[in-house]
């Protein structure tokens, strides 16, 4: 009848509009792949850069969103859990209007600064030079057990720990406090502290030995500082978390220092 007709004729070209639509957006999918794939073999450089740059910016964004902790404003006080000395926040936070309850600033753009920094030139580009040029020049190119071994243990105990680690507290502290001191003691003492007390290695070989074992067997070599960032966003945000404690802890404690003791410049 006309109508079965009518309905059939309309149900074909439904369906064939939803085919050349799924079709369109199939090829513009492959076009945009193929473009990134492109950008990231012909600028390793300026590509790992970018990507990890953005990548430390969001992750300790994050980061100081969870560090962020709100104080009431009736007794404005707090006791740390180590010393169980009364500490009052800093009169210069900001009030939440609605509950009386005072906050801290919730964005530190000079520690964001810091994580930029770190993201763009360490674990982009200098962490392509290291994988990408360096350790094929010394273990080889051939993906082999023993190589991928190799290139972990050299990861874990000598990059992570004798560069990549201390060069993220030396930025920090370069950035965030450069007239105090010697930023470059604070931040290495802060590393090693941190190493000591709250297990910072510990965590590190947690995540990157599994990590880089995969990256050396599986990922294509314009890929693994890609895979890398992707992971080590959660990694940024656990470093950012624990780097940050003790610069709370010390802040606030200074805080209740008397003035006859000469207080952290």
């Amino acid at each position: 009848s006309p109508s079965l007709q009518s309905s059939h004729t309309t149900c074909t070209t439904t369906t064939s509009t939803t085919s050349l639509n799924l079709a369109f957006d199939v090829q513009t999918f492959q076009s945009a792949a193929a473009a990134v794939d492109n950008f990231y073999r012909t600028a390793p450089l300026e590509s790992a850069f970018l990507t990890c740059g953005i990548k430390g910016s969001l992750a300790d964004a994050l980061a100081q969103k969870l560090n962020h902790k709100p104080h009431h404003l009736a007794d404005n006080v707090e006791k740390t859990t180590t010393t169980n000395i009364i500490v009052r926040s800093d009169p210069l936070s900001n009030y939440d209007k609605e509950d009386g309850s005072q906050e801290e600033s919730t964005f530190n753009a000079s520690r964001n600064l810091a994580y930029v920094v770190y993201g763009g030139l360490y674990t982009g580009i200098a962490q392509h030079v290291i994988y990408n040029e360096i350790f094929p020049q010394i273990f080889g190119n051939d993906v082999t057990p023993l190589t991928v071994l190799s290139e972990v243990v050299a990861n874990a105990l000598i990059v992570g720990p004798m560069l990549g680690l201390p060069v993220a507290y030396l930025t920090k502290a370069l950035i965030i406090h450069p007239t105090d001191g010697n930023p470059l003691a604070e931040g290495l003492k802060r590393y090693a502290e941190d190493v000591q007390i709250k297990g910072l290695l510990l965590k590190y070989w947690a995540l990157w030995v599994p990590v880089q074992a995969i990256t050396f067997a599986y990922v294509p070599e314009h890929l693994r500082i890609t895979f890398m960032a992707f992971v080590s966003f959660f990694w940024f945000v656990i470093l950012s978390v624990v780097s940050a404690e003790e610069e709370e802890v010390t802040e606030r404690t200074a805080s209740i220092v008397p003035p006859a003791f000469p207080q952290r410049p």
